[in-house]
């Protein structure tokens, strides 16, 4: 080992060791996650006893829209009578989910509703939080583990219902990495935002501001 000169204390490289960098703590919540997935996946799948209350969430939509599509009605997801009726005849249950995403991304669920729905909602839940993390980790470094266990409850919610949070998370971060990096690939996560536009707005904006403070250092 390397001596280190009297009176001088030895040199730590990264961070320092704290809860926040353990290993386990990651492990524990994603193992929780996947345990709930897994739950989810199985009762969404399975076919409810008549007369008892099945759970309904936000992917029930996803796929209802996308089983629209397939049959060439499209259209039927953006009218409110139409939808009801569907979501009816597909959970059993009297609720409204209105459809109000634009067109891509019900291109993009039709393509989920080819699926059984716990293999769809397993596999869209599953891939969008592998990509999440990936972002996160990309963003915290050793943190990870500590980011995760404070947003856990968020994160178990969203595996729950099946939300797209996961993919907008991840596009939003990858877009912000890229803009930080000066890559002009900041325009990909920034095009596939069109699933949510609303939200990729103060994304464009960020991007246009950073464009122009670009051009005004150089006439500089």
């Amino acid at each position: 080992m390397r001596q280190t000169e009297p009176g001088r204390l030895p040199m730590h490289h990264g961070p320092a060791p704290s809860l926040a960098t353990r290993p386990w703590l990651l492990k524990i919540v994603l193992t929780l996650a996947a345990m709930l997935l897994a739950f989810a996946a199985v009762t969404y799948q399975r076919t409810a006893a008549p007369g008892a209350e099945r759970p309904v969430v936000d992917f029930h939509a996803f796929h209802v829209a996308g089983t629209l599509s397939l049959q060439g009605r499209a259209a039927d997801s953006y009218d409110a009578e139409r939808m009801e009726r569907a979501q009816k005849a597909a959970t059993g249950v009297k609720v409204f989910m209105p459809w109000t995403y634009p067109p891509p991304f019900t291109l993009f669920v039709a393509a989920l509703a080819a699926l059984p729905l716990g293999l769809a909602y397993a596999l869209f839940t599953g891939l969008t939080l592998a990509f999440y993390v990936a972002i996160l980790h990309r963003m915290a470094g050793a943190h990870l583990p500590g980011v995760v266990a404070a947003m856990a409850p968020v994160i178990l919610l969203t595996v729950l219902t099946g939300q797209n949070g996961f993919l907008t998370g991840a596009l939003t971060g990858w877009c912000l990495l890229a803009l930080t990096a000066h890559r002009a690939g900041a325009g990909i996560p920034l095009g596939l935002m069109i699933i949510k536009p609303h939200l990729a707005a103060g994304l464009a904006l960020i991007a246009l501001q950073r464009q122009r403070l670009r051009i005004v250092g150089r006439r500089r």
